[in-house]
């Protein structure tokens, strides 16, 4: 204790000695508050630069990502857009269209996002990409499909009726009106004879429109065309009801012709009306229907 008491007191008596100590003392604090600075100085560095290198990471991956996705779904709108083509038009230069934006852009940017998943260990993307890739492959089998029965005869069914049953039916009508006019004018030696020629070239006139609004309607759609060929098939059956009141003009040919006439009037009007009513429906384009209803799951 008393070389305790000594030493303060002789620290006591020794001013110098005394600033040195304190001296110090606020030199070890500087010391460490700069220590301490430059560690939360270089702390403050290193994170500034992994978060900028996480970052750049990020947008090395996240550009490529959002790029391929891109290509893959316009890749996609051009196939289906090419179907739609196919499906209307039945042209083969939509075929080859669909196959090169499915072989060329979907299928290699598809592949190119598994590559991206895979090196950056995406695990989340890896997962949705093994469900997208077997949604593409039900889609591309639907699509075979749709492009099948695009190509196929029955495709639109209104149009089969139309060539299978109606066509034939309107030639032979149109024989028979041929007839019917060139025997008229046959036997018409004297102008001032009473004729069928303007009832006979009435109803020529009025078919030749129907077969030819029927057609425009089948092709086209639009309800505008089928009120044409309604309002001209009522006029064909008003000149065909005049017939028979002037049968007595009727030689025997013509009169053989005009049987013939009414019997496929009556077949005309029956498949005519089974075209309009296939062409009005839905699933008026078979490949169609089925490309706005089973080939659209994404």
């Amino acid at each position: 204790m008393n070389g305790t008491s000594e030493k303060t007191e002789i620290n006591n008596r020794d001013p110098l000695r005394r600033n040195q100590t304190l001296g110090e003392q606020l030199f070890r604090s500087h010391l460490v508050v700069a220590v301490l600075g430059m560690f939360m100085l270089v702390g403050g560095v290193v994170s500034s630069l992994w978060l900028r290198s996480r970052f750049q990471h990020m947008i090395e991956y996240r550009e490529p990502v959002v790029d391929a996705v891109k290509q893959v779904t316009f890749g996609l709108e051009q196939a289906m857009s090419a179907l739609r083509g196919l499906a209307a038009l039945n042209d083969d230069v939509f075929k080859t269209q669909r196959k090169q934006a499915w072989n060329d852009t979907l299928l290699p940017n598809l592949a190119r996002l598994q590559s991206l998943s895979a090196s950056a260990k995406d695990h989340a993307l890896q997962d949705r990409l093994v469900d997208l890739r077997s949604t593409m492959y039900d889609l591309e089998e639907s699509l075979w499909w749709v492009e099948d029965i695009a190509q196929s005869a029955g495709n639109e069914p209104a149009r089969t009726v139309l060539m299978l049953q109606v066509h034939p039916i309107g030639e032979s009508m149109h024989n028979a009106i041929t007839g019917l006019l060139e025997e008229e004018k046959r036997k018409r030696p004297d102008p001032g004879d009473p004729s069928l020629m303007g009832t006979l070239a009435d109803l020529n006139n009025h078919f030749t429109m129907c077969r030819l609004t029927l057609s425009d309607f089948v092709a086209e759609g639009e309800p505008a065309l089928e009120g044409r060929y309604l309002d001209r098939y009522d006029k064909l059956k008003k000149v065909m009801e005049e017939i028979p009141r002037k049968s007595a003009l009727l030689t025997t040919s013509q009169n053989t012709l005009w049987q013939k006439l009414r019997m496929e009037a009556m077949a005309w009007e029956h498949y005519a009306d089974e075209t309009r009513t296939l062409r009005k429906t839905n699933q008026w384009n078979i490949a169609r229907h089925l490309l706005l209803t089973d080939s659209r799951p994404l």
